[in-house]
């Protein structure tokens, strides 16, 4: 092995354990590389990486209290600490898939098992830095942003009969397609395609497809590529993508699911997920998917206040509709109130959020003197045209769940005078109305309630409650809905052979319709009489 491979290098060993620092830098000097710097976790990393630009990190996977050797490498490539040219190899003596996966989420340039052999090392290292001198070029033209010069020089390589043809026609692909040069792409693609079917190159070709507007087409090459590789997670997440797109939400969230499902250990799709399935108000998935966001996200560069706040909400909405089932998430949503100072700069816009979610879960988890003190202190301080819609919306859902109608109608006709033409925000208020005022959730309610009366009225009594139960979950405090939903569990506890199963899903929504609806009169006895069928039933069986 030459010695000129490693001896203008500089590298830096991260890992806990002093014994396998010492060995890795006494391997690399004997080799002649004299610029090697060692740390013993994250912060340590980050530190020496801001003070001097490594070719080559060599890092442990658990490094203890912090940062993860992936989180590592996320936070260099973030704030551009490692270029192009550097290579970044990960080491655990933990082998799982999901961790594997997670690990081609960011594309490593080696995972290698421990304990590593120092010739094994070395040759590696060897491999990967002869590829860096090939690709020296390209990366230097890309750290220019010369993106032109950059897709020439890998077009010659990818047209050559190097080792690294099918890796230079690779990075082709991803700079056409970053160019928008999708004619040209999907070319390239098939050309590779000819010669052996890849699952990147079927990606590559349907974002090509994509990029030329034929979703169709797209679909296809997406489902194809998972054809060949089922664990091809970029391949779902493409397909979260193309449904987002296309308004299919439904569909957006399968696609994301199915992908944490593999590769569940990636916190940008556990966070896409929650948002997604929260816009969906499929509560149980959302709260899972953010709770799981939160925490891969401790020490992660990628750590967004707003998943602490979207999960909060989450939860709030989830013990609205099922205190009994959201009572299993109060101690995590304490943590995450409490713990939220420490994970982030408190700045005055993130404390009207962090206090106004608070206030709402107080609200609807019974702890009525705590949010009726935050929730005035808010109010006292916070003149209404500053605060933001999201943050109205928390301040709706105390009000309404204290029994403030007052309150709550005065805010909700503040935003409907402020935001009256802006629909993705009605829709948000349509969960606090009794009547949807936008569009979109207008015509939702008419073709739920229409659908789960058919149902109904041809004593179809399991799909009623399926589709009312959707109706109820999209429009949580409509008294019509909820009432529906109770008459459609009443008649299959009526016409069942097991009427046991709609007794105990009725028994909480009598609660809910009891305690949380503000209903009219002829709602209220509807209800009376709905209950009272309910509890014969109930003690008939």
């Amino acid at each position: 092995m030459s010695i000129g491979t490693f001896a203008d290098r500089k590298v830096l060993i991260v890992d806990r354990f002093e014994n396998f620092r010492m060995t890795v830098m006494h391997t690399l000097q004997a080799q002649g590389c004299l610029q090697v710097d060692t740390a013993v976790n994250g912060a340590d990393a980050m530190r020496k990486s801001r003070f001097r630009r490594y070719d080559v990190v060599i890092c442990e996977y658990d490094l203890g209290e912090g940062k993860s050797g992936l989180q590592l490498l996320e936070t260099l490539r973030e704030e551009k600490l490692l270029s192009a040219e550097g290579i970044f190899v990960l080491l655990s003596a933990e082998l799982s898939k999901a961790l594997v996966l997670a690990a081609t989420d960011v594309s490593l340039d080696a995972f290698l098992a421990k304990p590593v052999a120092s010739k094994h090392l070395l040759q590696r290292l060897s491999r990967l830095l002869r590829k860096r001198r090939v690709f020296a070029p390209v990366a230097q033209a890309l750290d220019e942003g010369d993106s032109p010069r950059a897709r020439a020089l890998c077009a010659v390589l990818a047209a050559g009969n190097s080792p690294y043809k099918l890796a230079a026609q690779k990075l082709l692909g991803q700079l056409l397609l970053e160019n928008g040069d999708f004619i040209q792409a999907e070319r390239l693609y098939r050309e590779i395609m000819e010669v052996k079917e890849l699952d990147w190159a079927q990606l590559g070709l349907a974002y090509s497809k994509r990029g030329q507007g034929d979703f169709k087409a797209a679909e296809q090459w997406l489902e194809q590529a998972l054809v060949s590789n089922g664990d091809c997670v970029a391949a779902y997440d493409a397909l979260a993508e193309l449904h987002g797109e296309n308004l299919d939400p439904a569909a957006q969230q399968r696609a994301l699911q199915h992908a944490v499902q593999v590769s569940p250990l990636t916190v940008r799709r556990q966070q896409r997920l929650g948002e997604v399935a929260l816009n969906n108000r499929d509560l149980p998935v959302a709260t899972q998917a953010l709770r799981q966001a939160i925490r891969l996200g401790h020490h992660s560069t990628y750590d967004q206040p707003y998943t602490h706040f979207q999960f909060v909400r989450a939860c709030s909405e989830l013990s609205f509709l099922d205190r009994e089932r959201g009572r299993g998430f109060d101690a995590e949503v304490s943590r995450v109130l409490s713990g939220f100072a420490s994970r982030f700069a408190l700045t005055d816009e993130l404390a009207l959020a962090l206090h106004s979610v608070e206030c709402a879960f107080r609200a609807v988890t019974g702890d009525g003197a705590h949010s009726r003190q935050l929730l005035s202190q808010l109010q006292a301080e916070h003149d209404l045209p500053e605060v933001p819609a999201t943050v109205l919306l928390d301040w709706v859902s105390a009000a309404d769940c204290l029994n403030e109608f007052t309150l709550r109608e005065r805010l909700l006709q503040h935003m409907l005078d402020v935001y009256r033409d802006q629909e993705a925000v009605l829709e948000q208020m349509d969960l606090f109305l009794t009547l949807p005022v936008s569009r979109k959730k207008r015509e939702r309610l008419a073709q739920l309630n229409k659908r789960g009366i058919g149902l109904y009225e041809r004593q179809e009594f399991a799909q009623a409650i399926a589709c009312f139960d959707q109706a109820l979950q999209e429009f949580p405090r409509h008294g019509s809905v909820s009432l529906n939903l109770l008459q459609a569990l009443v008649g299959g506890m009526t016409h069942s052979e097991q009427p046991l199963p709609y007794q105990q899903k009725a028994g909480p929504l009598v609660h809910h319709i009891d305690k949380r609806l503000n209903l009219t009169d002829e709602q209220r006895n509807r209800f009376g009489q709905l209950q009272r069928q309910w509890r014969h039933m109930a003690e008939r069986s």
